[in-house]
């Protein structure tokens, strides 16, 4: 999932969330990126209790794609569900692009 470039990591942040709160965070975290309409797998289990970890360091990615594709890292979102953690997102320059935001705090927009 993660190689660590520096040997060091650090826990920027790390919340219990409900699906709906996880959903509603990755939302806004993609519009605040300018990444348009985005609709979250975590909308169908609203009520799944999960962990959401925002973790820092100098970080490389084993993300899918093209040889050329830049997988660095600076920040990223990691769920824990069902005992196994999964990188959910990845900001690669700028640490903002994940923030840290306790998910509860993050208005929900969905449709209701």
């Amino acid at each position: 999932m993660l190689e660590v470039q520096s040997g060091k990591l650090s826990v920027a942040a790390a919340y219990e969330v409900t699906g709906v709160q996880l959903a509603t965070y990755l939302e806004a975290v993609h519009s605040a990126n300018g990444s348009g309409a985005w609709r979250s797998v975590w909308r169908e289990q609203p009520n799944k209790v999960v962990d959401l970890c925002l973790i820092d360091g100098d970080m490389r990615t084993q993300t899918p794609g093209p040889p050329e594709a830049d997988r660095s890292a600076v920040r990223v979102a990691v769920v824990i569900e069902d005992d196994v953690a999964k990188l959910w997102e990845i900001a690669r320059s700028d640490k903002s692009q994940l923030p840290i935001t306790d998910p509860a705090t993050v208005p929900d927009s969905s449709p209701t």
